[in-house]
Parts: structure tokens; C-alpha cells; sequence
């Protein structure tokens, strides 16, 4: 048995919907998932916020427990492996980060071997704990989804967000992007966003007004997007895609913070520019797929950017909390008062 948190009743408010227990069954190992991690620390998500709510059921499969991503310890290596050549690299004792389709409130996690990294040895879990989801959800919209070539310019909706801050990074340093602009509704948040190598950083309003002068002349002067990364959509920002990118620009929808639902929507921008709309989440994505993802981000970004780039590099680590303090860890990502994420403590010390 062990140590989880578990939610009891979807409807209630925070601090009543979830609970730790320390009886909860510990998982069982399957040859798709057949290593066994002690989970040290893991990080909270907008898609826990949603499944405690009852919006986003985990996949098929998946553990039922909220947790998209752990740091910890392996403390077991199944023999039964629907992939030996990824289980054949860990052993006990390897202090790893990885990607779950659930289950990462738990001291325990049955985790895909190819889901998995090495924590590099001059971090802390508690630091590694910070990479998974946010890092590679950026990577993947970038890279894979978008497609983000050198000379490119990106604009990041709701960009002083965990996953936003990554990719302002990815995009400026790794992928060499010409022009990187983050939006956020926060005028304390947008020194952040300068800070993590955003060459502008704005208020959505002031992005909107911008957008709807009617000046030619200076509407012209405004910088074009070839991407854009959007967890919000909303009618106003659709209304603004005619004007704010350029020909064959990708506009990447990897969440619905502002509903599922787009009124009046009009197809006429998307059509004049031949604008691409794409979608994606990572949580659903096979386990071959997210193995491949993870090789990728291993050789081009986790060594060579985020271990020996030093200083350029910025995990944005906000706050650590105990499990116990889960229900506090959900208000303060609800309040968006947040300058990264946020880390619980499931296990004991290091």
C-alpha cells in the first residue's frame, strides 16, 4: 500500500475534493509499463485542475490517481517488457523524470520505460521534477506540431505560463527564432517573460488594440507571426488572426482555457492566409510516440541546452509544497498567480 491522493467527490470546492490516503493500492507493473519508480516529487498541472473537476478523464488504462509527471527513484525493473531494448537501460536505483498518463500524487508510479530521463547528476529532483510535462509539451508544439523553423516569428498566448516560459527558451535558443512575443493578462509578469529571452512582452489588450487600429500604417509596422501557440482561444484572439500573422503561419490550439467553444467563429482569416490550425496534447499521445519525443528532446535539448548552457537555462521552479498540501497547490494554479510551477513533496528526503 501506499501514500496518494485521491478525489472523492468532483463537484465540491478544492479543499473538499481530495484527500490523502495511505492505503491506496500500489500499481502493479505490466509490460508496457514495467518499471517501478518511487516517486520523490511531482508537479501540478492545469490538467489535474480539470480531471478533480470531472472534465478530463485519464485514458483508457491510465491510473485513475492525478499526476502527469514524477522525479524519484527506480526501485524495480519488470522482466516482462513489451519493449526490452528502452527497460534494458534502467536498473534499481537510477533517479529518473518521466512523463504519466496519471498516477504521479502517489509515492509509487508504474512508468513506460521509454517515458523516462535521466535526472542529470547536478540536479536535484526536486528541480527535475519541474522538466516533464512542461518542457517537452513546449518541445512537441514547437518542433513537432509547428514545425518552428530558424528566422521564425512566435507569438505565445498566455505566455507566463510554466509551458509558455519553456518554449520563450526553446524558441529563442534552441530552435533560433528571428522574434518572440509573449501575451499575458499581468503587467507584474512580463519583466518574466523579458527574462526568459522574449524579445517583446504585452498585454493582451494592448495586443488587441494594436490589431484593431485602424491606422494602416502603423498596423503594418506590427510584427507578423508564423507561429502561434495558443492554450486560451477565445473570439478575440481569432479576430486578430487575419492581421497578426503572416501567409502559411501555424496556429497551434494545445488547450481551451477560455472554452470549448468559439461564437461566430469566421473562417475568412484562415482561408486568406492559409493559416494552418492545429491541435495537440501529449497526455494521449502513444507510448512509442512520447518515446521518440523524449529521444529528440535528450539529444538536442536537455543536454546541450537545459544541463550545459548553465546560466541561459531557467526551470522556473515556483513553489514546493507537501502532498498534504495538495488542495493549496490547486488554488494558487487556479489564481494564475504563478511565475512556473509548482512542486509537490511526496516522499521523504532525498
Amino acid at each position: 500500500m501506499m501514500r496518494a491522493v485521491v478525489v472523492e467527490n468532483a463537484k465540491a470546492p478544492v479543499r473538499e475534493a481530495m484527500r490523502v490516503v495511505a492505503n491506496y493500492p500500489r500499481p502493479e507493473l505490466t509490460p508496457s509499463h514495467n518499471v517501478l519508480v518511487k516517486v520523490h516529487y511531482t508537479a501540478v498541472n492545469r490538467a489535474d485542475l480539470m480531471q478533480r473537476q470531472g472534465k478530463y478523464p485519464p485514458p483508457p488504462g491510465a491510473s485513475s490517481v492525478l499526476g502527469l509527471e514524477c522525479s524519484g527513484e527506480i526501485v524495480e525493473v519488470g522482466t516482462q517488457s513489451s519493449a526490452p531494448s528502452r527497460s534494458s537501460k534502467w536498473k534499481p536505483g537510477d533517479r529518473v523524470m518521466g512523463l504519466l498518463e496519471g498516477g504521479g500524487y502517489a509515492e509509487y508510479a508504474a512508468c513506460a520505460p521509454g517515458s523516462l530521463m535521466r535526472v542529470p547528476d547536478k540536479w536535484s529532483l526536486e528541480q527535475a521534477a519541474c522538466v516533464p510535462e512542461v518542457w517537452l509539451t513546449a518541445y512537441q508544439l514547437l518542433r513537432k506540431v509547428a514545425k518552428t523553423q530558424p528566422g521564425d516569428n512566435v507569438l505565445l498566448h498566455a505566455g507566463a505560463s510554466a509551458v509558455s516560459l519553456a518554449a520563450i527558451q526553446l524558441a529563442r535558443h534552441v530552435l533560433q527564432a528571428k522574434h518572440v512575443t509573449a501575451l499575458t493578462r499581468s503587467a507584474r509578469k512580463l519583466d518574466q517573460c523579458k527574462q526568459m529571452g522574449a524579445d517583446e512582452a504585452l498585454l493582451r489588450e494592448d495586443f488587441f488594440a494594436n490589431f484593431r487600429t485602424e491606422d494602416a500604417e502603423a498596423k503594418n509596422a506590427l510584427t507578423k507571426f508564423d507561429v502561434v501557440l495558443d492554450p486560451v482561444v477565445g473570439e478575440d484572439f481569432f479576430t486578430c488572426l487575419s492581421e497578426a500573422t503572416n501567409r502559411d503561419a501555424r496556429y497551434v490550439v494545445y488547450a481551451a482555457m477560455g472554452g470549448p467553444k468559439v461564437p461566430d467563429f469566421n473562417f475568412g482569416p484562415v482561408f486568406r492566409k492559409s493559416l494552418s490550425i492545429l491541435t495537440s496534447t501529449l497526455r494521449a499521445r502513444s507510448v512509442d510516440y512520447k518515446a521518440d519525443l523524449i529521444e529528440m528532446f535528450e539529444e538536442e535539448v536537455l543536454q546541450p541546452f537545459l544541463v550545459d548552457a548553465g546560466s541561459k537555462a531557467e526551470l522556473n521552479l515556483d513553489t514546493v509544497l507537501a502532498l498534504d498540501q495538495v488542495a493549496e497547490a490547486h488554488e494558487r494554479l487556479e489564481s494564475n498567480d504563478t511565475g512556473g510551477k509548482i512542486v509537490l513533496k511526496v516522499a521523504a528526503e532525498e
